[in-house]
């Protein structure tokens, strides 16, 4: 039973993400030079509200370039919205794509030391939680070695032990974790059920459903930027579910006629080839005209030439 509180953990007010997009880098110069336009405008996001109560689980789904990981990032406060209002309640822990937040030549340990710096946190507070994220993390000795040497797999566990173990009030977890092992999943998945027992408030992104309906109250559909459904977590996952299957019934029966017609067409074979003068014979002057004459059969013994 999630409890209602009167300020929401996460509020999300008509939120806009708006890009421009050049056809040439040069065209970027030209556009300051010239005061002329020589972009075309993309919405990433357009107009997204939504209320994420404190102690409850918001899934995001939707397919590639719906606009799921900018809105995680607008709320992880790596992107700025072009329009719009963010408000989070509480200290923010996050998980967005691979390597992000991390320096590539510094150490597992020394990025966990300037994040957790970066946060607020003591000396003394940094190393009471660092035997917990080493243990959480199981990468061994790796965790002295630069990131830039970490599989994407090592860099998502140590990722995921940062964000989880500064005892955040706001997880927001993008679909990084797809990329981990079944193992390292499930205890994922048991670490983010574990916090939504203590009342903290997730915002958990995956194209899995099945994890959507396991760990969420509520789920946003995004399709092209804009909110498509946002409701119960096992109503708009149906849906969804629904879309993709509908989307890829029309995708086969396009390949399957577009396979018939191949098949219907008959296939045409070179069955011979004469060359000729205009008067018969093959020895030809300076402007003399060569008649080229192809013989073809096709499968259904029809002859062209």
């Amino acid at each position: 039973m999630i409890e209602i509180f009167d300020q929401p953990a996460v509020k999300v007010s008509e939120l806009s993400k708006v890009y421009k997009l050049y056809k040439k880098p040069a065209d970027r110069l030209k556009e300051i030079l010239f005061k002329k336009k020589y972009h075309q405008l993309f919405a990433a996001l357009d107009n997204i509200s939504f209320d994420v109560q404190k102690g409850e689980c918001l899934g995001i789904i939707g397919e590639n370039g719906a606009g799921k990981s900018t809105l995680l990032k607008i709320m992880a406060q790596t992107l700025t919205p072009s329009k719009g209002q963010l408000s989070l309640n509480g200290r923010t822990g996050f998980l967005l794509e691979l390597g992000a937040g991390f320096h590539p030549d510094l150490s597992g340990r020394q990025n966990y030391y300037m994040a957790a710096a970066l946060l607020g946190f003591s000396k003394q507070e940094i190393k009471e939680m660092e035997e917990r994220i080493l243990d959480f993390a199981e990468i061994g000795a790796f965790i002295d070695q630069p990131i830039k040497t970490y599989s994407s797999g090592m860099a998502v566990r140590l990722g995921f032990a940062i964000a989880t173990n500064i005892n955040p009030d706001i997880l927001i977890i993008d679909e990084a974790l797809s990329v981990g092992d079944d193992y390292f999943q499930k205890k994922s998945m048991d670490k983010m059920r574990a916090f939504r027992e203590q009342g903290k408030t997730i915002v958990f992104c995956s194209h899995s459903l099945y994890h959507i309906n396991l760990l969420c109250d509520r789920a946003l559909w995004l399709k092209d930027g804009k909110t498509r459904l946002l409701g119960d977590a096992e109503n708009v996952t149906q849906a969804y579910g629904n879309y993709q299957r509908e989307q890829q019934a029309k995708l086969n029966a396009v390949k399957k006629q577009e396979g018939l017609t191949e098949a219907e067409s008959p296939t045409k074979r070179i069955s011979k080839i004469e060359l000729q003068g205009t008067d018969g014979c093959l020895v030809l002057k300076h402007h003399d005209d060569l008649i080229i004459d192809i013989h073809t059969t096709s499968d259904n013994n029809e002859r062209y030439s």
